[in-house]
């Protein structure tokens, strides 16, 4: 840490909220499989790697190519901020021109230019100080993506961040940070993208993603985690609302050998509504772990949550969400549900949904179901003509797209639609 903290430098209240981080971290340590929240995910294999920390690089030609599919390059107009194994990439980013009321910059640029919104909002959303992947984030904080909306602003064309990871021998781990702050009633589209520059890239990807919206603001966020099926993911997104605003996300898994995704949303205000839907596609040995939190503060507020996974071969899903509605939280609208379809006898699906209720004028419902692929509809489709695997990848696909169909952004939409295609073995979507 004390080579990282010379090498990174940077602003001095940074350095603070790395060296407050690290102290929490060896006080609570890793997590391991008594504690309940991690009963599921062994991260020995994580601990026991000997990970460097991941240098800056520059993309071959075939990473490039990669970049162009995934930031839709001549389908779809956006802002774009590439960072390369954590650190930004001004060469492979499109940040200009920018619409009026949006300001993006490298989050270490900003920190050393005394940036006042981050200084605020920095570490304040994400301020658990009980997760240990989270805390080893801060603890290695150097660079990210920080998006600003100003008050009032609509912007149209999307906002997308990427995070790149080369992998390497020795196998490296990077630490990459964002923070979307959207002013009252200011209006985005955010996209962040997790993929690896070679299909067999080993690394390690411990991100945090913070996202404050005032009084009236609308956020939509897709997140996108594409990595190599031998990288490792640990994710953390964190939400603050305030009163009469709406956030819509969809968190889409579809590589990494190990994913465990963490999210929680504070409901701050009166007049609030929260979606946190997913979709995971698994197949070989896969392992992702999802925990949700909506944490209703005051009444008068909604929120929905549809987390979908389709489990093939001997992958593994788990997923462990909690609605927390407090006293003051009267008039609380929640639904939350959790559906695993089952393609392989040797697949596994765990499903935890929580309600913790605490006020007594509300309406909250929770769900899960685990099965496999309907034999009766399969068989309806084989007798009008259509063989056996075409109308189980059929099934899967309608069981998938009503996730996919909430995507607003079409060339997100219609990309997502020829991968499940081509992974299901139904030809052209």
């Amino acid at each position: 840490q004390a080579k990282f903290e010379a090498a990174a430098g940077g602003a001095a209240w940074v350095g603070a909220l790395r060296a407050g981080a690290l102290r929490q971290l060896r006080a609570i340590g890793f997590p391991h499989l008594r504690q309940e929240a991690w009963r599921f995910t062994d991260v020995r294999p994580i601990l026991r790697t000997p990970w460097t920390l991941a240098e800056p690089a520059s993309p071959g030609a075939e990473a490039k190519r990669l970049l162009d599919e995934i930031t839709f390059a001549g389908t779809l107009e956006s802002c774009v901020l590439v960072f390369v194994n954590g650190h930004f990439a001004p060469a492979l980013s499109r940040t200009q021109p920018l619409p009026k009321g949006l300001r993006v910059q490298s989050l270490r640029a900003a920190a050393e230019a005394g940036d006042t919104a981050l200084q605020t909002h920095l570490t304040r959303v994400a301020a658990s100080q009980e997760h240990p992947f989270l805390l080893l984030n801060t603890a290695f904080l150097f660079d990210g993506a920080f998006v600003e909306i100003a008050r009032g602003a609509a912007i149209e064309s999307p906002i997308h961040v990427v995070h790149l990871s080369t992998g390497g021998d020795p196998p490296a781990i990077s630490h990459p940070r964002t923070l979307v702050v959207a002013g009252e009633s200011a209006q985005a589209h955010v996209i962040e993208t997790f993929a690896s520059a070679a299909p067999g890239a080993i690394h390690l990807t411990n991100a945090v993603t913070e996202i404050a919206l005032g009084a009236g603001a609308n956020v939509d966020y897709l997140k996108l985690q594409r990595e190599s099926a031998a990288a490792f993911h640990l994710s953390n997104l964190w939400i603050h609302q305030e009163r009469d605003s709406n956030f819509f996300s969809n968190n889409i898994t579809i590589g990494a050998a190990l994913t465990r995704n963490d999210v929680a949303a504070r409901i701050d205000g009166e007049g609030i509504h929260c979606a946190l839907d997913g979709l995971n596609l698994l197949s070989g040995r896969q392992h992702v772990d999802s925990h949700t939190l909506l944490d209703h503060l005051k009444p008068h507020c909604t929120s929905h949550q549809l987390y979908k996974s389709i489990l093939d071969g001997a992958s593994t899903n788990i997923f462990n969400g909690r609605i927390v509605v407090h006293q003051d939280a009267q008039k609380t609208d929640a639904i939350q549900s959790n559906r695993n379809m089952l393609l392989s006898d040797d697949a596994t699906a765990h499903s935890q949904p929580n309600l913790e209720i605490f006020a007594d004028d509300v309406k909250c419902t929770h769900g899960a179901v685990v099965g496999n692929v309907d034999d009766e509809a399969i068989f309806y489709l084989q007798s009008r003509g259509i063989s056996r695997a075409e109308a189980r990848g059929l099934l899967t696909y309608a069981f998938a797209n009503e996730i996919i169909n909430e995507i607003k952004i079409e060339p997100v939409r219609v990309q997502l639609e020829k991968i499940i295609y081509e992974r299901y073995h139904l030809g052209r979507p």
